[in-house]
């Protein structure tokens, strides 16, 4: 079962494509919420580090149900007093290019950043992770999703994609991983993807 499926446009009643608890959770701490995004978009440098899962998670509190204890041991990063290194985790790339029809539809797309960046907590609170950052010395703005011990423990399956802004990065990263990806990384074929590459899109 697919984790969030984006819908094109953004629907009226956020709950036909986001978990309930999440839009209830966004809609108690709007006005922060705001603040936080609108803070990002307008001076990332003033609150020193990208607008990341790890810092809005925090901020609501959400738990990200997928890092769990048995995950956290199993990668050699338990809290035992005998612990072995950490194990690096190896990185693999869900590449994938965009069409033409693609731009199309993300072009005329209206979904607002409110509701893209709603989308990327429901994903946090599921354990994805994100990262969401200016490149290009500002010119323009990267987004990656990323799903850590998938498809098996130590490895860590991502999707980036960029945009002029940072609501077109996270829509079309978005895009990318519910059409490509089939919601949770299990549509991209990894096995044909080499470990560490840079992704295709840029």
């Amino acid at each position: 079962m697919k984790n969030i499926r984006i819908m094109l446009p953004e629907p009226d009643d956020w709950e036909q494509s986001i978990a309930a608890s999440i839009v209830y959770a966004v809609v108690d701490n709007y006005v922060d919420f705001l603040k936080m995004l609108q803070g990002k978009v307008r001076n990332y440098n003033k609150y020193g580090s990208a607008f990341s899962s790890y810092i809005i998670l925090s901020e609501f509190e959400v738990i990200m149900s997928r890092k769990t204890k048995s995950n956290a041991s199993a990668a050699n990063n338990g809290g035992t007093n005998n612990r072995k290194p950490k194990v690096e985790q190896r990185w693999v790339w869900g590449n994938c290019k965009l069409t033409d029809e693609d731009v199309t539809a993300l072009e005329s797309d209206s979904s607002t950043l409110e509701y893209l960046a709603t989308s990327l907590v429901a994903l946090g609170a599921d354990g994805f992770g994100f990262t969401c950052k200016p490149v290009d010395s500002g010119e323009s703005h990267c987004c990656t999703i990323f799903r850590p011990d998938f498809p098996v423990v130590g490895t860590t399956v991502g999707v980036s994609a960029f945009g002029g802004n940072i609501r077109d990065a996270i829509l079309s990263c978005l895009y990318k991983l519910d059409e490509y990806g089939g919601g949770d990384f299990s549509g991209f074929d990894l096995e044909s993807t080499a470990s560490g590459s840079k992704p295709r899109f840029r």
